[in-house]
């Protein structure tokens, strides 16, 4: 290691040095620059309590405080930390630096910009050169695909996989589509959500212009535009709602099959048939279509109903 001060004071009792005015400190590849630090001959530790930066390669870090171990190689450092290296930024509270197998340790709030995507949590650990991480602690990812949230996050940019647990949340890129469960994860370019409690669901939220389509099930899988539902799926949309035992939904058409069963209500309307397809404009019901054993009951009056059957309506 080399370094160069304009003056420099020995403590040989707690034997530390005392480095300050233009400091700079060179150990193999990686530099620190910063107004003064303290230097420990027995620890090999290197702490700065004054904003530095530390270049190695193309990476450039700044922080108010830090320690580093030229013995181990890391480096912990907080207050205002900012990582910039090859377009990538990455902000934190507080994190550390493990230089033997380039891990960056997560230990406060923290915000990672990487590969087109934003990664934000509490405390977690990355590898920067496989794109490889865990993160907790509200917990979440976003880039073209949409967001990607819960309460724990494993994610691995490399292959566009991420897994989350805890209190998930989805949306699509457009912010149009919202979905909730226990958990999430997307393989190939496919979403699916969860619940693993009898006592919970996946709930969908989908909002365009004014209108809101509202959607309960148990497991919900996405694939670009196409979405299925199973396990027992209830809908509502205004005055329109209906409920089955599972449901497709191509969004780039707007059109709905649900299937097992299918029961619509439409206003006071009641609806059945083997299948019901469902064609919408604008998130609201345009056109029905009862396939198989279609079955209509029309209340007129309290003691009398209007019903039609057939094969098909």
């Amino acid at each position: 290691s080399d370094m160069w001060a304009e003056y420099a004071i020995l403590d040989q009792e707690n034997e530390t040095i005392d480095i300050r005015e233009g400091v700079k400190f060179n150990h193999e590849e990686f530099t620190i620059e910063c107004p003064s630090l303290k230097y420990g001959l027995e620890s090999k530790l290197v702490s700065y309590f004054q904003r530095a930066k530390i270049v190695e390669g193309e990476r450039i870090l700044s922080s108010d405080l830090g320690v580093y171990s030229s013995s181990t190689d890391r480096l912990y450092a907080g207050g205002n930390v900012e990582i910039s290296e090859s377009g990538d930024l990455i902000i934190s509270d507080s994190l550390a630096i493990d230089r033997n197998d380039k891990t960056l340790l997560l230990y406060k709030h923290s915000i990672i910009e990487v590969n087109g995507a934003i990664i934000e949590c509490e405390t977690g650990e990355y590898d920067g050169e496989k794109e490889k991480g865990w993160f907790a602690g509200k917990a979440s990812i976003k880039d073209n695909q949409g967001l990607l949230s819960g309460d724990s996050l494993v994610v691995d940019r490399e292959n566009n996989e991420g897994k989350a647990w805890g209190k998930v949340t989805v949306s699509d890129s457009t912010g149009a589509m919202t979905v909730s469960g226990e958990y999430a994860s997307r393989i190939n370019g496919v979403e699916i959500v969860k619940v693993y409690d009898s006592n919970s669901i996946v709930k969908l939220l989908n909002i365009e212009d004014e209108d809101t389509l509202k959607m309960n099930c148990r497991v919900l899988e996405r694939e670009q535009d196409l979405l299925f539902a199973y396990g027992g799926v209830i809908f509502e949309q205004g005055s329109f709602s209906g409920d089955g035992d599972s449901l497709s939904w191509d969004r780039d058409i707007d059109e709905i099959w649900l299937l097992g069963e299918p029961v619509v209500w439409s206003e006071e309307d009641e609806m059945t048939g083997d299948t019901v397809k469902m064609v919408l404009k604008k998130n609201k019901p345009f056109e029905l279509n009862l396939i198989g054993s279609a079955n209509v009951l029309s209340p007129a009056n309290d003691s009398l109903d209007h019903r039609i059957s057939g094969r098909n309506l």
